[in-house]
């Protein structure tokens, strides 16, 4: 019991590292110095090891959090698969799905009582094996490391077994889709898609202009991800400043850029016939609007991981709609949007009440529709900070590591706020996003409707007005689908249009006494007029809003 308290308090206070080296610098002072006859062989056994080592155990992490401990682990194993002559992709299937699982949930059933007492042997005769072999020479470049193997198969326990390649291409066969996985293959810097169909599984690789690593990372000043990284620093910082969202010319050219495009245009070419596209996007991939583009507009569906997309248990619902607006919100469009959806939905007045995280996990886990009016914060350098608010003027919070702590019956969450399925294109590793909707899909929502950036406060009013419109009059198309004709409809909208929307949805485009919400809308209007376009159809004001699961 002491080991896991302390373990669970690591965890908890984001000091996982330093209980780490603590532990292990205890246990090397317990073994004494090591005899051994060849120096030479010892240098060059342990250059190779301690190589291993600094992958997954970086000296850069601001802190220690069990999910990034697990994906830095998985890296390694990654490289392990993709090393060999001829990879097992059903083994690749496990280890990004099992990843995922322990990245996403946050929260994982530690059955620590016995672990000093069991895993703790293992590792040490794991260690002493390793000591045995330095006079032997050095081990094969395919021989893992003796620890590393030990410990992988403890995360065997700690973490559930994932769907089986069976199980998924019965669903499929049902759905008439596939099943998609693009990774970032370590080994020859290169992205790669695991492809599962009615057919089987394989392994794919992207054309050329698309499938280089290179194109898409960071480190490149025309990388996608860098482009894309500076264009929502500048809507960030614009939106701080003005008060309202003012397109970004830079995102247009990356969104039509060569390596989005091939990419889309391939997906769309493999799925021929199919009706679906179930894709898992990787974290830096997962932050771009893919729905924007034509190939995948009505096709693509995004999940976070295998299991929510098979579906999970959850407890029946006991309430049906439950629309929260965070109080200090009330000068904006949050407020006039809860009414509105709360009207629809019968569910009497907006609650407003600036509750606790407790009683924000109660109606989680007790509503079957949620509709949240809150504002989003996120932190590229360190995505599980990141946080909804519950009252903005007062500091009250809803973190994301709590949304993971209970589970959740919801059908359909609608997250009306800021950056809200914004995945961490900074997690440590890439394998897999994480962010407050892959949260509350992790927790057991169904659905979660969220956006990728800052969201015009008009353009999200707007959005959930033909979402929730579209949905009512045609009830038979999935939220995806629904989602795709709420996001077209909202950019193809007129100043005709926004003006009859506008007086049905309590905006006074005229008169006095405008709060800052009329005025956005009378704003939005009057410069549709005066440059002649539609109010919306700039990528900023409606390409944001996505959707997790089915």
């Amino acid at each position: 019991m002491e080991a896991q308290q302390t373990a669970l308090k690591a965890m908890i206070c984001g000091t996982g590292q330093e209980t780490l080296r603590q532990g292990i610098g205890a246990w090397l002072e317990q073994q004494g110095p090591i005899q051994v006859d060849d120096v030479s062989v010892v240098i060059t056994h342990l250059k190779r090891r301690f190589e291993c080592v600094l992958k997954v155990y970086p000296t850069t992490w601001p802190q220690s959090h069990w999910g990034e401990q697990v994906n830095a682990w998985a890296q390694v194993w990654l490289e392990e698969i993709l090393n060999a002559q001829s990879p097992d992709i059903a083994q690749l299937w496990a280890l990004l799905e099992r990843s995922r699982i322990a990245f996403t949930a946050l929260t994982t059933s530690l059955n620590l009582d016995s672990w000093r007492e069991q895993v703790g042997e293992q590792l040490k005769a794991a260690f002493k094996n390793t000591f045995s072999l330095l006079t032997q020479g050095p081990p094969p470049p395919d021989s893992p490391w003796p620890p590393f193997v030990t410990w992988l198969k403890a995360l065997d326990e700690l973490i559930p077994v994932p769907p089986s390649i069976a199980e998924c291409q019965a669903r499929l066969a049902a759905k008439s889709g596939a099943l998609v996985q693009p990774f970032f293959d370590p080994v020859q810097a290169r992205l790669r898609v695991l492809w599962l169909d009615q057919h089987g599984l394989s392994l794919r690789d992207l054309p050329d202009g698309c499938a280089e690593q290179d194109l898409w990372m960071r480190d490149r000043e025309d990388g996608v991800i860098a482009q894309w990284t500076r264009g929502l620093e500048q809507l960030r910082s614009t939106n701080a400043v003005r008060g309202d969202i003012v397109p970004i010319p830079d995102w247009a050219s990356v969104i039509t850029s060569e390596p989005l495009i091939r990419f889309a245009e391939c997906l769309n070419e493999w799925a021929n016939g199919l009706a679906q596209l179930i894709v898992i996007f990787p974290a830096p991939l997962g932050q771009l609007p893919w729905e924007a583009l034509a190939p995948l507009e009505n096709r693509l569906v995004r999940e976070v991981s295998v299991r929510h997309w098979l579906g999970s248990e959850t407890v029946a619902a006991i309430c049906d709609t439950w629309v929260f607006n965070d109080p200090s919100g009330e000068a904006q469009c949050m407020l006039k949007e809860g009414e509105w959806v709360a009207k629809q939905f019968n569910t009497g007045d907006v609650d407003q009440s600036g509750l606790s995280i407790f009683k924000a996990l109660q109606h989680l886990n007790q509503h079957r529709h949620l509709h949240l009016l809150t504002h989003g914060f996120f932190n590229r350098f360190d995505p599980m900070s990141r946080f909804l608010t519950l009252n903005d003027k007062a500091g009250y919070r809803w973190p994301l590591w709590t949304m993971g702590a209970i589970r959740t019956s919801a059908d359909l969450i609608v997250l009306s706020a800021c950056e809200s399925n914004l995945n961490g294109q900074d997690t440590a590793g890439l394998l897999t996003p994480i962010g407050i909707g892959p949260s509350l899909a992790a927790a057991g929502a169904k659905t979660v409707v969220g956006t990728l950036w800052p969201c015009d406060g008009v353009a999200a009013f707007c959005f959930s007005y033909y979402f929730y419109t579209i949905s009512a009059n045609e009830p038979d198309l999935a939220w995806h689908q629904v989602a795709a004709k709420a996001r077209r409809t909202l950019r193809e909208m007129t100043t005709t249009d926004f003006e009859r929307i506008a007086k049905n949805m309590g905006l006074r485009l005229e008169g006095k006494e405008m709060d800052e919400c009329d005025m956005a809308a009378d704003y939005h209007n009057r410069m549709a007029c005066v440059e002649e376009n539609k109010p919306f159809e700039d990528y900023v004001y409606w390409a944001g809003f996505t959707v997790l699961g089915g």
